[in-house]
């Protein structure tokens, strides 16, 4: 890389009395040109190599924490094998409502207390978020007003969103019409 030289004399030099002078210094100038360059390229290479390294190990901890966090611990072939290994989602039969009825009679308890246990069981024991939050609903659809409010001792964090939800939803409807 070699330095731009102007055409035109450089007026201090003129003032200072060294405008026609050569002070034969240019191999000087080449080589620390040529030093200094090479130590630029070394510290912008080395920076480029400690961001992609950063960003490696940052991706290793990723998968890692997922790894260590999974339900099947962590085998990495439960998702390579290319089945769907989500969670099981229990399959309700055409009538299966006729059977929550029968053990809500048996149990003296209505359609939505047999439905919120089972959505507090897929949330608690079974860790299926979307089960539980399927039984929440149906439980809600079958609520009576005083079920629809929210109970910090009776509902979980889930219940009480859905509830929070529903409520919002009938004042937006509330205001609207």
């Amino acid at each position: 890389m070699s330095l731009p030289h102007n055409s035109e004399p450089d007026p201090i030099d003129a003032l200072a009395g060294v405008a026609g002078q050569c002070t034969g210094d240019d191999e000087l100038r080449q080589s620390v040109l040529a030093c200094t360059v090479g130590v630029i390229r070394r510290r912008r290479r080395l920076k480029r190599i400690s961001l992609v390294t950063t960003l490696f190990g940052c991706y290793l901890a990723g998968i890692g924490t997922v790894l260590l966090l999974s339900p099947d611990g962590g085998s990495p072939s439960a998702s390579l094998d290319g089945k769907n290994n989500g969670p099981k989602h229990e399959v309700l039969p055409v009538n299966s409502m006729d059977e929550i009825g029968r053990r809500s009679v048996a149990k003296n308890q209505s359609r939505f207390e047999v439905l919120r246990q089972k959505g507090d069981r897929c949330l608690r024991q079974k860790r299926d978020l979307a089960l539980a939050l399927r039984h929440y609903d149906r439980a809600l659809g079958y609520a009576s007003a005083e079920e629809r409010a929210i109970s910090a001792e009776d509902d979980g964090w889930l219940l009480m969103a859905l509830k929070e939800s529903q409520i919002q939803e009938t004042r937006n409807e509330d205001d609207d019409g």
